[in-house]
């Protein structure tokens, strides 16, 4: 198993150039240097297939998620990877607490977002307002945002998430066996 660490970029007004093309007969060229490349021409293609005459459309197999809009934005999604179960997770931050971020999760990367992610005593509720990320190793995801949970879990920095919602708060200084 490969574990790879992603940087977030820090949001812009302008994230993403977006180039239209009108005339795309060249297609997908992956041999040529990309500042080479002719006007109808492209180094990369994401979620397209191209027909041998140059056509483009978009790739079969594309799933909504999430029939029902969350009521609060997502600043950040990543995922849970265990045997049988891949759960898609939405960082955001509350309309109500802007200063702070919550997780909801996702069941096998289908159906509508459940959550916020709580715990017995209550909601686990990061104190910044930061988007949460997370990264799996052995099974669990490991979920922070630089921030301490707020009250009652304010001792823990992380969530740990086994899938099913049945998250942990994880203190590093004390560990679970």
């Amino acid at each position: 198993m490969s574990n790879t660490l992603r940087a977030i970029p820090a949001p812009s007004a302008q994230a993403y150039r977006y180039d239209e093309k009108s005339e795309f007969t060249g297609g997908l060229n992956l041999r040529a240097d990309q500042f080479n490349l002719a006007p109808n021409e492209s180094p990369a293609l994401l979620n397209v297939e191209v027909d041998p005459r140059g056509g483009v459309r978009r790739r079969d197999a594309i799933t909504k998620v999430n029939a029902t809009a969350l009521t609060e934005q997502i600043v950040s999604l990543f995922t849970h990877y265990a045997p049988n179960l891949n759960q898609i997770f939405a960082s955001v931050n509350p309309t109500a607490a802007p200063s702070t971020t919550q997780v909801y999760f996702n069941e096998n990367a289908s159906g509508n977002f459940s959550g916020p992610i709580a715990y017995t005593d209550g909601v686990l509720t990061f104190s910044g307002s930061q988007p949460a990320t997370g990264v799996t190793f052995n099974g669990y995801t490991y979920i922070v945002n630089g921030s301490m949970l707020t009250a009652p879990h304010a001792t823990a920095a992380a969530i740990k998430w086994g899938g099913y919602n049945a998250p942990l708060p994880y203190d590093p200084a004390s560990p679970p066996t």
